[in-house]
């Protein structure tokens, strides 16, 4: 007899991390689409909770990633895909819902994705340019940039700071006309 899992609801975050799965295949547009910004367009802030909601969110994205996958090769994989499929779902997928566009929504912010991936490229590429770990701290760093991008990483500062280890002062710099990041690196101890 085959044992049958609870169902768990699913979460307003996993929904979206769905919508943005689902967005970036149909789309094809899954290169931008990072760990880090999948977490910071689900809205995560606090950077104390950084690790443990980042590891949740790499769990439903993938469990999602699966789903997915799986509704796209079932017609050419009938029986391993449904097999598979049964494991989290008590319907059967071929009556299940083909992926589309119309299923996602349109309340997330591009722009904010594109800033963080640019700020985070700066500060890591400062790091390696250092030649020091990425898990190195940054004792000051000062962002250029325009207004409106600086206004969105000033929002997300908390979780910037976490993910770039930004334990110095953060500066903000309007009126360049792309965002770049000065970084200077905390002293290693010795």
């Amino acid at each position: 007899m085959r044992e049958v899992r609870e169902r768990r609801p699913i979460s307003e975050n996993t929904r979206r991390a769905q919508q943005l799965l689902v967005a970036g295949l149909v789309g094809g547009h899954m290169a931008g689409l990072t760990v880090v910004g999948l977490f910071l367009a689900l809205g995560g802030t606090n950077a104390g909770a950084t690790a443990a909601i980042g590891a949740a969110v790499v769990l439903a994205f993938y469990t999602i990633a699966l789903g997915v996958q799986l509704r796209l090769f079932a017609p050419f994989l009938p029986f391993v895909t449904e097999e598979v499929w049964r494991w989290t779902n008590e319907t059967s997928i071929h009556r299940s819902p083909w992926p589309t566009v119309e299923e996602l929504s349109t309340d997330g912010d591009a722009a904010l994705l594109a800033d963080v991936a640019e700020a985070l490229i700066a500060i890591r590429g400062a790091k390696s340019n250092a030649k020091v770990s990425m898990r190195a701290e940054v004792s000051r760093a000062v962002f250029h940039g325009p207004a409106a991008s600086l206004e969105r990483l000033r929002a997300i500062e908390p979780d910037l700071r976490a993910v770039g280890r930004l334990v110095g002062d953060v500066e903000w710099a309007e009126g360049a006309e792309s965002l770049s990041v000065d970084v200077e690196l905390a002293e290693s101890p010795a």
